[in-house]
This record gives structure tokens, C-alpha cells and sequence, in this order.
């Protein structure tokens, strides 16, 4: 007999107002001829706010649903937060930028939409495979946001790099879950938990967690895969730029420490050990690398690289308060980060115009 799992949608309602306003925008986008950015805008403003009172309603849930795939929690809450605000922002700067590069782009708040869709479900993931799948859809939009500036070498430049780079990130995270399934026969995390805390994991256990760690430490730009970061932020769209250094990295860090928390909590000696090492190599490259740049935009791409070593940190104390310290640091970081890229986009007036640091001079 064929049981039908329990199906809750308004554990995932959030996600599911961004995707459907995607779908929206998309299919309204080719029945309007002028102005179709502007519509797609709003709608995709409207839609936040409604995923905000979706959120809102979720506070205070502490379960999982869809067959243990998907966690609601206080975790998941406040991510759907970040996320939201995250991108609110991004579609508010995003009017002034398509106006300036006088493209009527809808597929733009598309993206941005679904992007949005992939996060939440990266944060809620309790599966392996849920949480790569969020991963998919949120990369994927980005790599196209990334170079939808088709008439600029720079974007298309920066769009083929995120690509390849991205891609191979993928491959490693992917071949880490299939070690790991073939050691402990799931991927769900709490039986990842139970297979490690039995202290009889195997070899291939241990290199399926190493190859996850490197594809965390790809998408949140860690030394020494921090390389894509630099070139991506410089030719990407300054309000994209913006998403993905603080909606991005925030997600890859939520992801991160769920899995190596929650499933890998019995290996976190090893683990830690690999992460200091990334984490001062991190702090390190990233400020001194930014201050002999004299584009914005790169300054910018190696503050944050310096800022991911600063929230691994939070991650080598490996206690709670560790964790509340990196959620409290995500949350100002979100705020700063997002009003940096905002003026990066005002200031920049025609397009990616006004992106040296001499361009800032008498800006006070």
C-alpha cells in the first residue's frame, strides 16, 4: 500500500508566493510590449511583502514536513527574513538600474524570484539532496543575472566564470552526498548524525564530508575558492552584485552550518581543524587584497571574502552562542552590505558607470 506523505504548504508558503509571482512575471512578460520591467517589478515588490506575512506566520513552528525533507524552525524563520529582506532591497535599487540601462528586462525580477524560491529552500533543507536542489535553482539564476547584460563583455565575462567555477563547486557537493549515501545508505540529516555518532565511519564517509565542505567553501568564497569572486562582482549588475554578496553568502552559510551541525556534529574536530586553517587564510588574503583595489566593486568582492572568514569563526567555536554570533553578524552584515552595493548602483548612474574609487571623491 502507497502511502501519500503529509503534504504541508504553509510550512513552504513563502517559497511558494516567490515562485508563482515568477511564473507570473514570466508569462505576463511576453504579452507586454513597453514597460514590462516596471510590472515585473511590482508585482515581484508585491510578492515579497506577501512572503513576509506567509514568514511571519511561521514563527514559533518547530517541525519538519514533506517526510522529513524540510525543517520549520526558528533557524529556517529567520533566514526567510534575511532572504526577504534581501531581496526586497534588490528589486527597490533594481528600478533606477534597468531605467538607466534603458533594457525592458522582466526576466530579471524572474530570476530574482526564483532565485529567491531556491534559498528558502536551502535554509529549510533536512535532506541532502533538498538542499542541493534549493542550491540548483538559486545558482542557476544567478549565473543567468549575472551576465543578462548581454551587451557588456564584462557581464558576459563574469556569467561564463561564475558558470564554470559554480558548475565544478556542484560536482564536488554532489559527489560528497553520493559518498556519503553509498556510507551510510541516507541523506537525510539526522540519519547522517546517527552514522557518524556511531564512531564506525568509514573512509568514505570521511571524503564525502570533506567534498561538501568544499563545495560550503566554494559558495561562500572561502580561501583558496575565493578566486570567481572578484571577476563576478565587477562584471555582474551592481544590484545583483549586492544579492549575491550578502542573500547568496548568508544562505551558503545557513546550509553550511545546518549540515555540519546538525548531521557532522560527531567529526567536528576534524572539521574545525580544516576550517581555522581556511578561516585565517581568509581574513588574511581578503583585507589585503582589498586595499591595493582601486574599482569599488573588487574592493567590495574582497571585503566580503574577508567577512566569510570572519563568520567562520563563528563556526570553529562550535557551540551556540557560536552560532547565535554568526546569525547576529549575518543579520548587520545583510543591512551594511546591501546600503554599500545601493550606492554603488546610485552613484553609478548609466549603468556600471562611476566605479572607481576617484569617482567617490566630495560623495560626503
Amino acid at each position: 500500500m502507497i502511502q501519500i506523505p503529509e503534504i504541508f504548504l504553509r510550512g513552504i508558503s513563502p517559497a511558494i508566493i516567490l515562485g508563482v509571482a515568477g511564473i507570473l512575471v514570466m508569462i505576463l512578460g511576453l504579452f507586454i510590449r513597453k514597460g514590462a520591467a516596471t510590472v515585473g517589478g511590482i508585482i515581484s515588490g508585491v510578492a515579497v511583502l506577501l512572503a513576509f506575512v506567509a514568514n511571519a506566520d511561521l514563527r514559533g513552528l518547530n517541525q519538519t514536513a514533506f517526510s522529513t525533507l524540510v525543517t520549520l524552525d526558528g533557524y529556517t524563520w529567520f533566514f526567510n527574513l534575511l532572504i526577504l529582506f534581501a531581496l526586497g532591497m534588490t528589486i527597490l535599487t533594481s528600478f533606477r538600474y534597468l531605467a538607466d540601462e534603458t533594457n525592458d528586462l522582466y526576466e530579471y525580477f524572474v530570476l530574482l524570484l526564483f532565485a529567491g524560491t531556491g534559498m528558502m529552500f536551502m535554509v529549510s533543507g533536512n535532506h541532502i539532496l533538498t538542499i542541493f536542489v534549493g542550491l540548483e535553482t538559486l545558482s542557476i539564476s544567478v549565473y543567468v543575472l549575472t551576465g543578462i547584460l548581454s551587451k557588456s563583455p564584462k557581464s558576459s565575462e563574469a556569467a561564463l566564470k561564475y558558470l564554470i567555477l559554480g558548475s565544478c563547486s556542484s560536482g564536488l557537493f554532489l559527489y560528497g552526498a553520493a559518498l556519503l549515501y553509498g556510507a551510510s545508505g541516507t541523506l537525510g540529516l539526522p540519519g547522517l548524525a546517527k552514522y557518524f555518532q556511531t564512531g564506525s565511519y568509514t573512509l568514505m564517509g570521511a571524503v564525502g564530508m570533506g567534498l561538501l565542505l568544499t563545495g560550503f567553501a566554494f559558495k561562500v568564497a572561502a580561501v583558496p575558492f575565493h578566486m570567481w569572486t572578484p571577476d563576478v562582482y565587477e562584471g555582474a549588475p551592481s544590484p545583483v552584485t549586492g544579492f549575491m554578496s550578502v542573500g547568496v553568502k548568508a544562505v551558503a552559510f545557513a546550509a553550511f552550518i545546518r549540515v555540519f551541525f546538525e548531521s557532522l556534529q560527531a567529526l567536528q574536530v576534524n572539521w574545525t581543524n580544516i576550517l581555522w586553517v581556511l578561516a585565517v587564510a581568509t581574513m588574511i588574503v581578503g583585507n589585503l587584497a582589498a586595499i591595493v583595489q582601486n574599482n569599488i566593486k573588487r574592493m567590495l568582492a574582497y571585503s566580503s571574502i574577508a567577512h566569510a572568514g570572519y563568520i567562520l569563526v563563528g563556526m570553529i567555536a562550535g557551540t551556540a552562542a557560536g552560532v547565535s554570533g554568526v546569525l547576529y553578524y549575518l543579520l548587520a552584515y545583510t543591512f551594511t552590505n546591501i546600503g554599500a552595493f545601493g550606492i554603488v548602483t546610485l552613484v553609478g548612474r548609466k549603468g556600471e558607470a562611476n566605479v572607481y574609487l576617484d569617482d567617490y571623491r566630495g560623495l560626503g
